[in-house]
This record gives C-alpha cells, sequence and structure tokens, in this order.
C-alpha cells in the first residue's frame, strides 16, 4: 500500500545552491519513494538536471514546514555524506538518494528516487495536535491557486483554533507566520 509521507527534501541547483521544500512523498514500502512536485518548482528543476540526489528527511518540528512556507529557510545543514546534497541538522532522520526515474506530465512530473544511505539524527518526539494542523496549514495555503477561497478560510479557522488550544511558544511562532503568509495573499 502506497501512503504519503509529509517530509522536508534538500535539492542542489547547478551552481551548488541548496533548497528546501516540504514534500509529501509516495511510499509504499522498499528503497524508493516518489515526488510529484508541481510546475513551476525549483525543486523540480533540481531533480531534472543530470545526475541529480536529493535527501528527504524526517521531522517532528512542524516549525520547519512553516518557515518553507514562508520562506524563512535559514537551517542549520552539513554536507551529505554519500550524495552530492544537505541534511538538515535538527531532522529526526535523513535519506541520502538519487533519482532513478522520470515519469514526465505537463503539471506535476513523478520523480523516484532511491535511497543511499540512511542517518538517524534526533530522538522522534512526536507532534501534538498543533502541530498537525500546522503541517495541514502548510499544505492548504501551498495550493492557494487551486482551492476555493470559502474552502481556505473554513480550513485556516479550524487549524487556528486547534494551535490555540494545543500549542506552544514554536507552533505559535509558526502560526504566526502561517498567518501573515494567508493574509498577504487573500
Amino acid at each position: 500500500m502506497v501512503k504519503i509521507i509529509e517530509t522536508l527534501v534538500t535539492t542542489v541547483n547547478a551552481q551548488g545552491c541548496v533548497h528546501t521544500a516540504p514534500f509529501g512523498i509516495r511510499y509504499g514500502g522498499g528503497e524508493r519513494v516518489a515526488l510529484a512536485p508541481f510546475r513551476p518548482s525549483r525543486s523540480l528543476d533540481n531533480l531534472l538536471l543530470p545526475g541529480a540526489e536529493a535527501v528527504i528527511h524526517l521531522s517532528d518540528n512542524p516549525v520547519f514546514f512553516a518557515a518553507c512556507l514562508t520562506d524563512r529557510r535559514d537551517f542549520s545543514m552539513r554536507k551529505a555524506a554519500h550524495v552530492k546534497g544537505w541534511v538538515l541538522c535538527h531532522a529526526v532522520r535523513a535519506f541520502e538518494s538519487r533519482v532513478v526515474g522520470i515519469e514526465e506530465d505537463s503539471t506535476r512530473p513523478r520523480i523516484m528516487l532511491e535511497k543511499v544511505a540512511e542517518h538517524a539524527l534526533e530522538d522522534w518526539h512526536g507532534y501534538n495536535r498543533a502541530g498537525m494542523a500546522i503541517i495541514e496549514a502548510c499544505i492548504v495555503l501551498s495550493r492557494l491557486a487551486f482551492l476555493e477561497r470559502a474552502e481556505v478560510a473554513s480550513k485556516m479557522a479550524f487549524f487556528k483554533d486547534v494551535v490555540e488550544r494545543s500549542g506552544g511558544e514554536e507552533e505559535d511562532k509558526a502560526w504566526g507566520w502561517l498567518q501573515e503568509y494567508y493574509e498577504q495573499r487573500s
């Protein structure tokens, strides 16, 4: 069974500049995963380069996701050991990966990656409800061009209530970034 797992992916462009973006990867077990980035996308451009590689991260910190969406990507990183790429220092796990296939599509190509190496970085602390709401809000806000405004407003009101009732300082900070992002685009 294929499931979608919310991750953070670092890729590198032709000039060696790193880009970090949240991705729901499709995972069905084994050593391969699929990404399906929408066009246009910096991550997609990087993944389509000859010999492209990436690092896929699991994280229990919703601030990473909100920071990516709101362009606050000042993350602590180190060079990957086995691929041309970068590892987020405060993720829980990192999977160094190589592109092994591309299924072309005019809207959302599918990029197949195969794991080269895996690193346990920090302990998994899990999500509280506020963290899950922040990640879901990031997904909704990344699709503003596709969703009805009333639907987005309803979802954002629900997420706000969850964050206010169950979040802490970090979740409040991330929620503030998302609110600002949403208000600027509404």
